[in-house]
């Protein structure tokens, strides 16, 4: 009888035993498919942005046109050869430079204040102060002289090679611009230059 009830005991403890061991091995297997199907946060990736380099726009530069002045070719001035248009002289001695040198008829204005000297250009506009400057004309042989045509002159001085002018000034105003010529006889052949007063 003892034997039988101590079977059974032995037996319940068995299945007892067989129990807590299925048990917790159930227990164990619960654990790791939860651990299996639980979702593993991960990590959000870092986002690595690879910004483009920045093009900065290119500026166009202004291109700055320089005006290019065009300077109108100055006629070059006919200057008689033997005839120094640097010279110091006073106006009547500079023209007697020119005896022996200067091959050809030349009218020319001075002021001797001024050092004004200009040598008077075919077809040319001369302006003249009458108050101040003075008109000669010069030949290189002796014997010649001049006729002044629409010119105002009141007084003449004569020479072998040259004559010297002093200009109406009052009678030269009235007609402030005017076509002038110049004639110079005695040689082959008259020497004749045309030119226009402009009156200051």
């Amino acid at each position: 009888m003892k034997k039988t009830t101590k079977n059974i005991k032995r037996r319940n403890n068995l299945i007892l035993l067989a129990a807590m061991i299925s048990l917790l091995s159930l227990l164990l297997v619960g654990c790791s498919s939860e651990a299996t199907t639980k979702p593993v946060k991960s990590e959000p990736e870092a986002v690595v942005k690879e910004e483009a380099p920045k093009v900065e726009e290119a500026t166009v530069a202004e291109t700055i046109v320089e005006e290019t002045v065009v300077e109108e070719p100055t006629e070059d001035l006919y200057i008689p050869e033997g005839i120094d248009m640097e010279s110091t002289l006073p106006g009547e001695e500079w023209i007697q430079s020119f005896i022996g040198k200067v091959a050809e008829p030349v009218v020319v204005i001075y002021d001797d204040n001024t050092g004004r000297k200009e040598v008077v250009q075919a077809g040319s506009e001369v302006i003249i102060n009458p108050d101040k400057d003075t008109i000669a004309t010069y030949w290189p042989e002796k014997g010649m002289s001049t006729i002044y045509h629409a010119i105002s002159i009141t007084k003449t001085i004569y020479f072998e090679n040259y004559e010297i002018n002093i200009f109406d000034a009052e009678r030269l105003r009235t007609v402030p611009k005017r076509p002038a010529m110049i004639t110079v006889t005695g040689g082959p052949e008259d020497w004749v230059i045309e030119f226009t007063i402009l009156v200051e």
